[in-house]
């Protein structure tokens, strides 16, 4: 079943698995999308495909991976896989004469194990009462609560049916609050007969999803909420609850992705979210005075729509690699309450010096040599993303360190004068970054971060899931340690290959073992 920790538990194996050239994790869901399966294990294993078909990409992938040793975790598989078919498919040989891939799997469904013929299965069953109570009681912060708050949250825990998705969620959302709020919780979780979710099945899954409502209802402010239901990758069971809270509520959202949707209701909309990769041409003649949140992948657009979205205040748009289909952004200059923007896959920006009012700009594989002029004009920009943007050794240095607002940055970028601009700036606590060690000067330090991802000497840009930690360093062959040595005491993660152990050492050292330092 969802939520009982299944991904949880394989993620820390592949923190300690070791023997293997690299460790590949995919996350499968009950709808398997093989391309983007397929560029996730390209990504991981650091290899450019040459060719843009399906099957092209899986031979690629089936001679890089025959001619190592690899672990892959297939994590939430919903149905049966065999090697001559699904594997193939999308290119994953398994272990022959010792080269190839070892699998790990997870899934909800027994069968998948016995028809794929695993070799051991390991049954995650829900947490005892005690180990549930504990769980609870580490993340509700209830040491020194009221006996009367201890009372409930014993109740509450015991509903959670030891699920610790349930658990933590509901837990965390609970904190601090006053006991009429976690009698109201405790009531409704006895109470709810819940919802109309086709994968309910059981009274434990039941509760699960009444424990994510009820986190939802205690977030602070609209805020939250809205980021919630604006998912973009969640768990499952939090997706269907996020899809359920949408349809219940007089929210406002679009929560379908078909467009005929749109023609019949479409004024009263709030935020509209179409990001399945179907390609798709958005209507031009919608009503949309109301519209604060639109979310666009692989949709063709025409300038005018933006005319009547006065309110529209975040925008992402999407565009798939090898489309051919052209969006005309002309007339987003005229959306004054525009706080955030995303483009993917763009290359004309002369629109957005007009839009003063952002503060939140990503512009991910983009061309952005022309953007110069207009990315100076907008001072209030406090996050600034540009991974795997593409532009001259000039551009960086002469135009970012004119932002001087900006508290989080996203890069990969191989200019000698990065170490300078980021110098420059004072209030940046938030740092993505992938760069040479040639460009780290002897006396460099970073500004005082809270969090950072920074890959250093490594040949590809993409993070890959063992670099999801708030502060992690990974590096390949030389270590700058003037550079880095005021980050390795603050260090979640490290991962190095290729270098000498003497730095090795040091790393240990340094970090004061609260972090294990990962080799490959």
């Amino acid at each position: 079943m969802g939520g009982v920790g299944k991904t949880t538990l394989v993620k820390k194996v592949v923190g300690e698995a070791k023997g293997f050239d690299r460790v590949i994790t995919v996350t499968v869901s009950e709808t398997v999308n093989i391309e983007k399966l397929q560029n996730k294990i390209a990504d991981d294993i650091d290899l450019n495909f040459e060719k843009n078909t399906e099957g092209g990409k899986a031979t690629e992938l089936w001679s890089r991976l025959r001619n190592g040793k690899f672990l892959v975790i297939l994590d939430d598989l919903w149905n049966e896989w065999d090697d001559d078919g699904d594997l193939r498919k999308i290119g994953i040989p398994l272990v022959k004469d010792e080269k190839g891939c070892k699998i790990i799997l997870t899934t909800r469904n027994c069968n998948v194990c016995q028809h794929m013929e695993c070799e051991e299965t390991v049954q995650v069953k829900v947490l005892e009462d005690d180990e549930a109570w504990a769980l609870f009681e580490m993340n509700a912060g209830l040491k020194n609560a009221d006996s009367r708050v201890i009372g409930e949250a014993k109740k509450i825990a015991k509903e959670c049916k030891g699920l610790p998705l349930a658990i933590v969620t509901l837990a965390k959302a609970l904190k601090g609050k006053a006991l009429e709020r976690w009698k109201d919780a405790r009531k409704k979780l006895e109470r709810s007969g819940l919802m109309e979710i086709p994968s309910i099945q059981t009274e434990r899954e039941k509760n699960a999803y009444i424990s994510l409502q009820i986190s939802y209802e205690h977030l602070k402010d609209k805020m939250p909420q809205t980021c919630f239901l604006l998912y973009v990758k969640l768990h499952d069971i939090v997706r269907d609850v996020a899809l359920w809270i949408a349809s219940e509520e007089k929210s406002g959202f679009m929560i379908k992705s078909r467009l005929e949707l749109l023609n019949r209701s479409s004024e009263s909309c709030k935020a509209i979210s179409l990001l399945d990769s179907e390609k798709k041409n958005f209507p031009n003649s919608l009503i949309l005075s109301k519209l604060e949140i639109l979310l666009l992948k692989n949709c063709n657009v025409q300038g005018t729509c933006f005319l009547e979205m006065g309110e529209l205040k975040v925008l992402s748009l999407t565009v798939v690699d090898g489309s051919t289909g052209v969006i005309s952004l002309y007339a987003l200059s005229s959306l004054q309450n525009l706080r955030a923007l995303h483009l993917e896959n763009f290359d004309d920006f002369s629109f957005l010096g007009n839009s003063r009012k952002l503060e939140i700009l990503s512009l991910r594989r983009s061309n952005v040599n022309g953007l110069a002029d207009e990315l100076e004009r907008l001072k209030d920009l406090k996050m600034l993303d540009l991974t795997d943007c593409s532009f001259s050794s000039s551009f960086f240095p002469n135009v970012i360190r004119r932002l001087s607002q900006l508290e989080e940055l996203y890069l990969s970028i191989m200019t000698n004068d990065i170490c300078l601009a980021i110098k420059s700036l004072t209030r940046l606590t938030r740092l993505n970054l992938w760069v040479t060690s040639l460009h780290f000067p002897p006396d460099f330090e970073f500004p005082k971060l809270e969090n950072y991802k920074i890959r250093i000497n490594h040949s590809s840009s993409g993070l890959d899931n063992r670099f999801e930690e708030a502060r992690s360093l990974k590096v390949e062959k030389v270590f700058p340690y003037n550079a880095d040595s005021q980050l390795l005491g603050k260090l979640e993660s490290v991962v190095v290959s290729g270098i000498k152990d003497e730095y090795v050492e040091c790393l240990t050292n340094k970090t004061q073992q609260k972090v294990s330092v990962s080799m490959i």
